[in-house]
């Protein structure tokens, strides 16, 4: 019976280190989902993200959007090395502060493709089907619908310099991805 349960005990801990390191010896990927990034969700309240991200990972933060005062909160992945990598829009809805939109820029954070921060245009377009390519607000970016996600690119790169009317096909397949807006609940 003993030796049972140290098998059973020692299968365990395997299989939890299994979740906590990939085989590169990294940190797990943390989901990005239709309307959620890990432990973070379109819709949820204020009280919800103070009991899941303590105060020493999360900043409350004014976006200054158009001019107008817009509350956010910067949070940091458990695990993560990047400070702020998350950021949540909060909005005012039936008296509360809720999440209105999500801003990831944590390599760490990736889809069930594993398509984040740091891929590729090719990777993106391998994995998902782009469904437009904008040049508004400063923002040089691709959306794809069926995560609810706006992939902003590297605007460093010369490429990045999109033509109006732009087809998906069209941008490079080098250019990088800074940072993923959700904009949808799932």
């Amino acid at each position: 019976m003993r030796v049972l349960f140290g098998c059973v005990l020692v299968a365990l801990l395997a299989g939890s280190l299994e979740q906590v390191l990939d085989a590169g010896g990294q940190p797990p990927r943390i989901a990005i989902r239709l309307g959620s990034v890990g432990p973070l969700s379109i819709g949820q309240d204020l009280e919800s993200l103070n009991r899941t991200f303590p105060p020493d990972r999360r900043r409350a933060i004014d976006l200054k959007l158009e001019g107008d005062a817009v509350p956010a909160l910067e949070l940091t992945l458990a695990g993560s090395n990047v400070r702020g990598g998350l950021v949540a829009e909060l909005r005012r809805q039936n008296g509360r502060d809720v999440v209105s939109r999500i801003r990831i820029t944590d390599p760490m954070a990736r889809t069930d493709k594993g398509i984040g921060v740091g891929s590729t245009v090719a990777e993106l377009r391998a994995a998902y089907r782009i469904d437009w390519v904008s040049q508004a607000e400063g923002c040089r970016c691709l959306r794809v619908e069926e995560l609810g996600a706006t992939f902003e690119l590297d605007r460093s790169d010369p490429a990045a310099e999109l033509e109006a009317r732009m087809t998906p096909d069209a941008v490079p397949g080098r250019l990088r991805i800074v940072g993923v807006m959700l904009t949808k609940a799932g």
